[in-house]
């Protein structure tokens, strides 16, 4: 609605939000505070995909901003419009929020009220239902009452009752107290999602950012599912079965196929590597989401290479309008094809496929900030496949586990689990953390029929007194050196566990001078120089011409490659058995060969990495029991995974460093029960709540990747060159931050130690430091394009 700009103070109507009219100085652009609070209600309830939780979606729309009805609010809006308002900004979440416990009375209907309330006090930022000292949320904003709140509150009737989320969760009650909580606050979080999103697409909408028919929320999929089905046979329909293999693949997805009229909603995808998850777990994805009339297909991978690679055959069957790739990297030229992207990543709610990061979607589910927390809603009524699910670290396990069982219990959602090492995340080992599924969750039976008829890699190593022999890097190269000469090896692929062991293993081979194009693959070289390497190395292995590449484990999960030969420092088995995968993976030879070996300890400098320097320690346990040679791998994997879930019990809840938190034990204890917390309230004599979760500090300490000692550095190249002096004269923001986007390919992550060491030498600058933004260059010098950051031994001496 446009009003004069003359006619706002006079007017005693209730707004919402007052904006300029473009070209026009007198008039001004107004919402009406119903019209924001019926269209919030009305998204929220269209967005939410559990039938039985809508009712409860529509009314935390309806009452989210009735604070903004206070004269005292209107007063606050117009004044800061007019630039008169000083005094910071004013609350209007907490009378709604009072309204809902004025209403929501009843001991049977504390739950109910307890999660709307918090969510209509979270909706510009998480909160804590209770503090580390046991404060209460809800006890604060009952102090802010004032007369004007006691007043409205006394003329409101009593016309809303509610024991829909009580009654909703025991419904699939878990034995586990400490689970249970978890669902609760899980639950919050949904509609604090639900909330978010409707709020900010109504705002976006009104502001005239975002077009009005994002207001429709589509409710029937089944159509746009029929046409992708139709899409995804006629180009499996083209494939060419010429070996074993291929018809190997081909009867795995229609197993995959009819599995999509199971019931299960909890499955495991486990098969050999090369056998084509990729395409039939897609497979089984469509016809799920027909069948169920799913919103989304999300599929989920630990790397940005898999995700690059799973997009460009999704884009080949569907076409690229129809697929979303949304991680760090993805840039565009144009600056409204960028706006348009971060449009689509905000909640998914126009991109039926959507490919993303292992962190996008751990983030979703327990980071603080509200711009993750929207898209958590969207992860209800979908398919979620997740890719290489042996990659979760062992802090993030339990927390996994739960998200998971709370997701296909109370959300409709199915969650496809990918692998062929499959951890064993149902383990008795896992205690409270347990995976919950049915006796039917496998998706490919234990069936001859689905499994290789032959070998293609032998997996061996060099025992003495059932321990590894240990050797130094140029023992290694030697070793690389004769095994291609013995064996008359046209290509070999060598993992190791650092890049401090790569790039001396990469030297000691280019000294030997064999007649082998070498390879580095480590992240100290950036992305997109990373990228390029894959497909030279894919075309020179189609030729069959010689070459070696040594790489760090980046190389190890979902990278389409087939080596002859490989080798691998020892590490977990599904480290080996995924190096492995690469080895001989399309059949090219009778038997490819893998070998284990264990480089020494001062050479590879994992001291400091404790977490791999476990994983040895497991698998020395497991080989010493066994032959030269791992006959029974599958075996193998499971005495690995029962001790792994052991070794690594402590770390399941995500215990928190005792110097920030000294009386908290874990994320999944904030989560949850947050003993110590009801402790303290108890202690109090205040009166004791449900929910007394933490979620605020839960989510600020959650990080998938802890690299808080890590920092991005710009790699000056012939190709950011142009981006940088870009930026350098660019004034816009908003082409500022498209710019830095599109620098995510030249990115490299290094320690804090490196960056001071080549900062020392003249090596790094700050591209935008009079903004107080920490954009560090590194300067070419301190690159080489083959090895990517130089070692600090290495490092010219230059002044700037």
């Amino acid at each position: 609605m446009i009003l004069k700009k003359m006619d706002l103070l006079s007017n005693n109507d209730l707004y919402a939000r007052i904006s300029e009219v473009e070209g026009n100085p007198e008039e001004v652009k107004v919402q009406s505070l119903e019209e924001h609070l019926n269209s919030v209600a009305k998204i929220a309830m269209n967005i939410c995909d559990v039938a039985e939780l809508k009712e409860l979606a529509y009314k935390i729309g309806l009452f989210h901003d009735l604070g903004k009805a206070t004269k005292s609010w209107q007063e606050y809006l117009k004044q800061s419009y007019f630039g008169n308002w000083s005094s910071g900004k004013l609350d209007h979440s907490t009378l709604g929020g009072l309204k809902i416990e004025h209403d929501l009375s009843k001991k049977e209907e504390q739950l109910d009220c307890e999660i709307m309330e918090l969510v209509v006090y979270s909706h510009h930022g998480m909160r804590d239902a209770l503090n580390e000292m046991g404060e209460s949320i809800f006890d604060i904003r009952r102090g802010k009452q004032n007369d004007e709140y006691k007043n409205i509150l006394k003329d409101e009737k009593n016309n809303f009752q509610s024991t829909i989320l009580i009654n909703y969760l025991l419904s699939e009650k878990s034995d586990n107290k400490c689970e249970n909580s978890y669902y609760a606050g899980a639950l919050y979080r949904y509609f604090l999602s639900l909330l978010v999103d409707a709020d900010r697409t109504d705002a976006a909408c009104a502001a005239g950012s975002r077009p009005n028919e994002d207001l429709i929320v589509k409710q029937d999929f089944r159509e746009f599912w029929d046409k992708r089905i139709s899409q995804y046979e006629k180009y499996i329909d083209g494939f060419q079965s010429k070996t074993e293999l291929d018809k190997l693949r081909g009867r795995i997805s229609k197993v995959c196929k009819l599995y999509a009229d199971n019931s299960e909603r909890l499955i495991r995808l486990q098969s050999f590597t090369g056998s084509g998850k990729t395409l039939s777990s897609l497979r089984f994805a469509l016809y799920r989401a027909k069948k169920e009339n799913n919103r989304h297909i999300i599929v989920v991978a630990p790397y940005q290479s898999i995700l690059d690679q799973t997009y460009h055959t999704y884009c080949e069957i569907f076409g690229s309008d129809n697929v979303l790739l949304h991680h760090s990297r993805v840039t565009f030229e144009s600056e409204e094809l960028n706006i348009k992207y971060d449009i689509l990543t905000e909640n998914y709610q126009n991109s039926p496929i959507v490919l993303t990061t292992m962190v996008q979607l751990l983030n979703s589910i327990f980071k603080s900030n509200l711009r993750d927390v929207r898209r958590f809603h969207s992860l209800a009524n979908s398919v979620l496949i997740i890719d290489e699910v042996q990659s979760i670290p062992p802090n993030i396990i339990g927390l996994f586990n739960w998200a998971m069982n709370f997701l296909t219990k109370y959300l409709n959602t199915t969650v496809v689990l990918c692998s062929a090492t499959h951890p064993k995340f149902d383990d008795d080992n896992m205690g409270n953390f347990k995976l919950s599924h049915s006796k039917d969750w496998d998706m490919i039976p234990s069936n001859p029929n689905l499994m290789l008829k032959r070998k293609r890699y032998k997996i061996v190593w060099d025992c003495w007194n059932d321990k590894l022999v240990s050797m130094n890097i140029q023992e290694t190269a030697d070793l690389i050196e004769k095994r291609l000469i013995d064996n008359h090896l046209k290509n070999m692929l060598v993992v190791v566990n650092t890049k401090g062991a790569a790039n001396k293993l990469y030297h000691c081979l280019k000294e030997k001078n064999m007649n082998y194009t070498i390879y580095l693959l480590t992240t100290n070289i950036y992305p997109a120089e990373r990228s390029r390497i894959i497909q030279e190395l894919k075309e020179k292995l189609k030729t069959n011409e010689k070459i070696i590449c040594v790489s760090t484990q980046l190389i190890e999960a979902g990278v389409d490659l087939s080596f002859v030969s490989a080798m691998r420092s020892l590490a977990g088995m599904d480290n080996i058995l995924q190096i492995a995968g690469r080895c001989n993976r399309n059949g090219e030879i009778d038997c490819g060969l893998v070998q284990v070996i264990k480089i020494s300890d001062k050479d590879e400098n994992i001291s400091k990495i404790q977490y791999i320097k476990q994983q040895q320690d497991i698998m020395v346990s497991v080989l010493s029991k066994c032959s030269d040679d791992m006959e029974n791998s599958d075996l193998l994997l499971d005495d690995y995974y029962r001790k792994y879930n052991i070794k690594f019990k402590d770390e399941l809840p995500y215990p928190i460093d005792k110097k920030r938190k000294n009386d908290y034990e874990s994320v999944s204890e904030f989560l949850s029960v947050n003993r110590q917390a009801v402790s303290n309230r108890r202690s109090m004599n205040k009166k004791m709540q449900i929910l007394s979760q933490s979620f605020k500090t839960a989510g600020d300490l959650f990080e998938v990747i802890d690299d808080k000692n890590m920092i991005p550095l710009v790699v000056d190249c012939d190709e950011s060159d142009a981006l940088i002096n870009e930026y350098r004269i660019s004034k816009s923001f908003r082409k500022k931050k498209d710019i830095i986007r599109r620098l995510q390919n030249y990115i490299v992550t290094v320690s804090k130690f490196t960056v001071e060491k080549l900062d020392e030498q003249g090596l790094i600058f700050n591209l935008d430091s009079e903004n107080k933004h920490n954009i560090l260059i590194l300067n070419r010098k301190g690159y080489d394009s083959e090895i990517g950051v130089q070692p600090l031994d290495s490092l010219p001496f230059i002044c700037i």
